[in-house]
């Protein structure tokens, strides 16, 4: 089996075009920086502690995420039965190992608003190494749900903590819990407040002089890593999620 991390990162990447928080409670922050190895991300430390600001835009506009990084993923929600015992349910069954299921509710928004200024920022700094990234863009939750399959057939059944008639995923003041699972390799169960998506920025070098500007990371070279030279003329481009 690959390595929890690796599985729920590639998955978000491929199905969403965002980058995976890994571990999905991690803190993360407009501003912090760090090295990208494969999709996932190593925070080094925060564009503050570097003297470098920035102004941030935010929406409160409140999406609902959700992915599957197969389609051998069945979810069915089941209304509450009756008698004083009947709990609303998601059921989930996995039809394959290594299996990813998400669901986000009650997202929001938040970026740093000028990237091209923050690039320029970074450039005058004259240490920002080439290979660190950025966090430009954050996508936190009000509740999170997801479950790794660890084997063929594996399964988990969540449950209204409350009197509800039905799970509404997109409701995030619906409490829900984990009642019966089986061969789930990893568990997020209805946790509150995390960060699950984010947005990255860093530098590419600038052709045909082999100068540093800034491309999305998709299309990075290899290298040595070299601090950014400050009047380097470049342009910070975000990675479109």
């Amino acid at each position: 089996m690959d390595a929890i991390q690796t599985i729920y990162t590639r998955a978000a990447r491929k199905k969403l075009g965002y980058y995976a928080n890994w571990e999905p409670s991690r803190p993360l922050a407009l501003g912090d920086y760090g090295l990208l190895r494969g999709q996932h991300f190593e925070r080094i430390g925060s564009l503050t502690s570097l003297g470098v600001t920035w102004v941030a835009q935010t929406n409160d506009n409140e999406s609902h995420k959700k992915f599957t990084s197969s389609n051998s993923v069945s979810a069915v929600l089941k209304a509450k039965g009756k008698g004083p015992g009947g709990k609303a349910k998601l059921e989930v069954a996995f039809g394959s190992a290594n299996t990813v299921f998400l669901d986000a509710a009650g997202c929001t928004y938040q970026a740093i608003e000028d990237k091209r200024a923050l690039g320029q920022a970074l450039e005058a700094l004259g240490n920002f190494q080439s290979n660190w990234v950025v966090v430009t863009d954050l996508i936190p939750a009000k509740r999170s749900i997801m479950a790794i399959s660890s084997a063929e057939k594996a399964n988990i059944t969540f449950e209204a903590l409350g009197a509800v008639d039905a799970i509404d995923l997109a409701d995030a003041s619906i409490e829900i819990g984990a009642k019966k699972q089986s061969a789930i390799g990893y568990l997020v169960d209805a946790e509150k407040g995390f960060t699950p998506f984010f947005g990255l920025c860093g530098f590419k070098p600038r052709f045909p002089f082999g100068n540093e500007g800034l491309r999305p990371l998709s299309q990075r070279a290899g290298g040595q890593a070299k601090p950014v030279v400050a009047d380097v003329a470049s342009e910070l481009v975000f990675l479109q999620l």
